[in-house]
């Protein structure tokens, strides 16, 4: 019986997907260079050289730190954003020397939520029946506070996503290149333990001297190997020295992104972020540090997303951004943490044209300002003037 003659590139993206898929195998395997134990005085940027194999999908990361109190009267409190706060930037660049992640620790960690619906390394403590289910592994391990005059052990973990998921390739990185400058970055944060009383939004520890004395990167690489043979089938975007590669996949970029967008902020007026053109936002994450203060939305009146023509795809108060993550995620964001979701109807700027979000505070203190954390796909394009392929009889 004959098949469909032609099929378009995005069918035949899917269909490379489908075989990679089902004949590739996924590898989980350690890191080599980068990975160590460093005192972050000498070496306060740890650069982390991907294993050049395969289809990459990302990295887990493990984070061993000792925070030293050395002040001989003050404890040290937990920040609200925690231990996600030891790295002030984290860097992926491609080997086209394309930074696809430029953001914060904070970033990742909510990224992770959003990824896999519960913060890393939560667990839930269960009444013990037939089995010891609940909280046992310890993976997670970050004292909230830290006595005078000593020191602490912490332990957590974050996944740096390069595919958009498990299933959905798109923005995977192709890892079988020679001499790659391709490498991940990983800035430990000088602010991490601050010794004012105030709240202290980008540390880990606040209320006393302290510094990282020591840091511990282990990691580990997710890539897919035994990659099936390129068909003639299929057009030569999808042939890597003779592999079948899903090109549209491989050519477009998954990006975590982060800046502090210029406003002048005003209680009770309007302040317009602008999404760049050019792009697929699947989700913006606003966090309002108004002066050294983060609220439970008590100080904003409204965020919206609106189009140049006042066209609104989503009008919120803080309250319902709170109620959508309570019934998402079964809990709370970290105060002043705003998390505008779009995985499931993206804006695209291509599409739409001019889009922005509108923020209104309630109240301004000195020195407020506004955390932009984005997510969105981004597109290099397929270089074939053949918009179809044949798929043979």
């Amino acid at each position: 019986m004959a098949v469909q003659a032609q099929m378009s590139l995005y069918q035949a993206n899917q269909l490379a997907e489908s075989i990679i898929q089902s004949q590739g195998v996924e590898v989980v395997q350690k890191m080599v260079n980068g990975v160590g134990t460093y005192n972050p005085s000498n070496n306060p940027t740890i650069t982390l050289t991907p294993l050049f194999a395969g289809l990459i999908k990302g990295f887990w990361i493990q984070v061993q730190a000792t925070i030293t109190n050395t002040s001989t009267s003050s404890a040290l409190t937990l920040t609200p954003f925690g231990a996600s706060n030891i790295f002030s930037q984290i860097i992926f660049t491609d080997a086209n020397s394309l930074q696809r992640i430029n953001t914060d620790g904070y970033h990742l960690a909510l990224n992770n939520m959003y990824r896999y619906g519960t913060p890393i390394g939560s667990t839930r403590s269960l009444n013990q029946l037939y089995a010891s289910f609940g909280t046992n592994s310890g993976t997670v391990n970050v004292p909230t506070s830290i006595a005078a005059n000593s020191s602490a052990n912490i332990e957590y973990w974050f996944y740096v996503p390069l595919a958009y998921s498990d299933v959905d390739l798109r923005g995977i990185v192709y890892g079988n290149i020679i001499n790659s400058a391709m490498q991940l970055q990983l800035s430990i944060n000088p602010n991490a333990v601050s010794s004012s009383t105030t709240l202290q939004p980008y540390s880990v520890y606040y209320g006393a001297t302290g510094n990282i004395s020591s840091i511990t990167i282990n990691a580990w690489q997710v890539y897919i190997l035994n990659l099936p043979a390129y068909s003639s089938n299929f057009p030569a975007e999808f042939n890597a020295n003779g592999i079948l590669v899903p090109a549209l996949d491989l050519s477009t970029y998954y990006q975590l992104i982060k800046s502090y967008p210029q406003l002048n902020l005003s209680a009770n007026s309007d302040s317009l972020i602008p999404y760049a053109p050019q792009r697929s936002y699947l989700s913006t994450t606003l966090v309002y540090n108004n002066g050294n203060t983060l609220n439970d939305g008590t100080d904003i009146n409204y965020i919206y997303i609106e189009s140049a023509n006042l066209f609104s795809f989503l009008q919120a108060t803080p309250q319902l951004l709170a109620l959508n993550n309570e019934n998402r995620f079964r809990i709370d964001l970290p105060p002043g943490t705003y998390y505008l979701n779009r995985r499931h109807s993206p804006i695209n700027t291509s599409n739409f044209g001019n889009m922005y979000i509108k923020f209104n505070p309630k109240t301004v203190n000195t020195g407020a300002q506004v955390i932009q954390y984005d997510e969105f796909f981004s597109f290099a394009g397929v270089t074939s003037n053949a918009q179809s392929v044949g798929t043979g009889a």
